[in-house]
């Protein structure tokens, strides 16, 4: 089969953008628990690191979560379009 090959009509393209969309967005929920097991540790009473251990975990996963949950939101919307 050739790889430059596109099929005209667009068939499957819109249902694996929908596929992707969604997890991703599956992805974003588990990254966003991530980083609110370790931000949530900011504001406990016993705190068994310091605090610079609980931002370098949680803000990056934060904002992977939030990345994540736009591409999927983006993918979801433009898959949809197309159909």
């Amino acid at each position: 089969m050739d790889p430059d090959f596109e099929p005209t009509d667009g068939t499957g393209i819109g249902a694996v953008k929908l596929v992707t969309g969604w997890l991703l967005l599956a992805m974003a929920v588990v990254l966003a628990l991530i980083s609110y097991g370790a931000l949530r540790n900011l504001l406990a009473d016993y705190q068994d690191s310091t605090v610079g251990t609980y931002l370098l975990v949680g803000v990056p996963f934060l904002l992977l979560a939030i990345v994540s949950a736009a591409a999927g939101v983006s993918l979801i919307v433009r898959g949809r379009r197309r159909s």
